[in-house]
């Protein structure tokens, strides 16, 4: 107590500090206890650069993920960076098995280099390709309602700077639901927008991209490429992205790497050739414009879903045209929107 009075703390606070301390030293021990029984230390993320520059991390297991979801990361073999943990959205889905049935999966992440941890990784995973490193796996959190994404009619993906990633497992599950739809049943259909300042993060939609004849006349995706455009200063109507494509939230320390490097001038030709079929188009996306002409589309009972990853400024102005466009309907036939939105920070 005399080194309570010492730093003229009341004795009574030291109480509620150890409390507090107690508290959090249980709630941390139960969360590594649970991972340890749930995961333990079986798990090894095979490292390599992906042609786009970023770190491309192969995990197989046999646990469960749905469209959407994160996991907390631990790599044990990083120095010191081993005592963290880190969030990274999973860009793939575990594969079809009866219920009950158990399988090897592989659950892989893409993780933009940053500064910090993110940049030491990406530096180890070019200087040890294929390297297996043990990992600790925490989640999966969060994700999409699936019974939306399964149910909509029409799906409208929107995604930003490092969201290839994160679109992936959308256009794994679409393929799967469209090979299960019966002949005679309403075909879904997708279309995913997909902002980019730089051409190689554009590369990660290529394996989806090329998909079977019969699935691509249902399927439009759209990259557009701003990186070579010029500054302007747009008009208040085109909305918050519009003026805040070039936010210094979506600029991450570069890490230097002979996959990552380019041109800054514009390269449409070479962004096909990495996209496939889907169209790429050098010029910066109305974003409100493309949810009214969605929701102007919608006939009858047909529903529409709209998912968001990426900065605030392109949440807000998904967010505020889909509200728009629901406002409007009141007094007639409601439209059945769902949104669904995600901060682009999960990567």
């Amino acid at each position: 107590m005399a080194h309570a009075s010492m730093m003229n703390i009341p004795a009574d606070c030291v109480d509620y500090f150890v409390a507090t301390g107690t508290l959090f030293a249980l709630s941390w021990l139960h969360r590594q206890i649970r991972i340890l029984f749930e995961y333990g230390f079986r798990h090894h993320a095979t490292l390599s650069l992906a042609a786009n520059g970023f770190v491309q991390a192969t995990v197989p297991t046999t646990a469960t993920w749905t469209v959407g979801q994160h996991y907390f990361v631990r790599f044990m073999s990083m120095g010191p960076h081993m005592l963290t943990t880190h969030p990274f959205s999973a860009c793939s889905l575990p594969e079809k098995r009866s219920p009950g049935a158990k399988c090897e999966s592989s659950l892989v992440f893409y993780i933009r280099p940053r500064a910090g941890f993110t940049a030491r990784l990406a530096r180890y995973a070019e200087s040890h390709a294929g390297v297996k490193v043990p990992v600790l796996l925490d989640g999966p959190y969060g994700g999409v309602d699936m019974r939306k994404l399964e149910s909509s009619d029409r799906l409208v993906v929107f995604a930003g700077g490092s969201g290839a990633g994160w679109v992936l497992p959308f256009v794994t599950a679409f393929i799967r639901r469209r090979e299960m739809t019966r002949s005679g049943n309403p075909a879904p259909s997708m279309r995913i927008v997909f902002v980019t300042q730089t051409l190689q993060r554009g590369a990660g939609l290529n394996s989806r991209s090329q998909t079977s004849s019969a699935i691509m006349p249902h399927l439009a995706i759209e990259v557009y490429y701003t990186g070579c455009r010029e500054d302007k200063s747009p008009s208040v109507e085109e909305g918050q992205f519009l003026q805040k494509l070039e936010d210094s939230e979506k600029a991450p320390n570069p890490v230097t790497s002979t996959a990552a490097n380019s041109d800054s001038g514009p390269r449409t030709d070479e962004l096909k050739g990495i996209c496939g079929d889907c169209k790429s188009l050098d010029i910066r996306p109305d974003l409100r414009c493309m949810v009214n002409e969605e929701a102007a589309a919608l006939h009858g009972s047909a529903t529409l879903g709209v998912f968001v990853w990426g900065p605030l400024s392109m949440q807000n102005d998904v967010a505020n045209a889909v509200a728009k466009e629901q406002v409007t309907t009141l007094g007639r036939e409601p439209k059945d929107i769902y949104l669904h939105m995600e901060h682009f920070s999960w990567a």
